[in-house]
């Protein structure tokens, strides 16, 4: 890659959840899916990407986020929540 070319490198280098949460199985650049574990009665959680390109955005649930920074309180609902990360390099490819 020359310096002028944007990156291309869509990839987390870290995943994590506030406190209220239990990431399962623990966090690897390849994996995709994940399963959060929070006790009955937490209604919100937060959860912190990080991009391993630092030229690459985040999202969380559609809503941008700084990497390494928490995203804003994500309500939850009794039951299976889906929260969505998405990774878009340089270049504009994206992996989520």
């Amino acid at each position: 890659m020359s310096a002028s070319s944007p990156g291309r490198d869509a990839t987390l280098k870290s995943l994590a959840v506030d406190t209220t949460g239990r990431l399962s199985p623990g966090f690897s650049s390849g994996r995709k899916n994940y399963y959060v574990y929070v006790a009955h009665g937490v209604d919100a959680i937060r959860v912190t990407p990080t991009a391993n390109d630092s030229g690459a955005t985040l999202g969380v649930n559609g809503a941008a986020v700084s990497s390494g920074q928490a995203s804003e309180a994500i309500r939850l609902n009794v039951g299976r929540n889906l929260i969505r990360v998405e990774v878009t390099a340089q270049d504009g490819s994206t992996r989520d």
